[in-house]
Order: structure tokens, then C-alpha cells, then sequence
């Protein structure tokens, strides 16, 4: 059979995959089109408790942040 041919199958099938995934998930009935906002919404919060509790060579995000604003008010003055 042609690359191409399976290549675009492939793609295809991948699609559909995607769309059956989509149309199961539960909050597609309620929310529309918004029915993966609380999937974000989770995402960012979990991404946020990481930034604020994981600690690399005993600094954080916020450490940074506030060094890097500290200096930056210092600057001006």
C-alpha cells in the first residue's frame, strides 16, 4: 500500500480517536463548550502549589520573584 495512503489513514483514525474522547467526556452535556475549563482550572492550581512548595537548591519561584522585584524597585530609586 501507498505511505501516503496509511499516512492519511493513520491521521484519520487519530481523529476520530480524539472526537470519541471528546464526546465522552462528562461535563460535554452540561458545559458546552466549555466542559474542559475545570481541567485547566486544576491544572493551573496544581501548577501554582508547585511553584510556590517545590524547592531547587533551597529556592522556590517566589523567592525569585521577589529577589528579581526587590532589585528592580532598588533600581529606581
Amino acid at each position: 500500500m501507498d505511505p501516503f495512503i496509511e499516512e492519511s489513514i493513520r491521521k484519520r483514525q487519530k481523529q476520530s480517536l480524539l472526537k470519541r474522547i471528546i464526546a465522552k467526556w462528562p461535563l460535554q452535556r452540561y458545559l458546552g463548550v466549555y466542559a474542559f475549563l475545570p481541567l485547566f482550572v486544576a491544572f493551573g492550581a496544581s501548577l501554582e502549589f508547585l511553584m510556590i512548595n517545590w524547592t531547587v537548591n533551597g529556592t522556590n519561584f517566589y523567592k525569585t520573584y521577589k529577589k528579581r522585584e526587590i532589585e528592580r524597585r532598588l533600581k529606581y530609586l
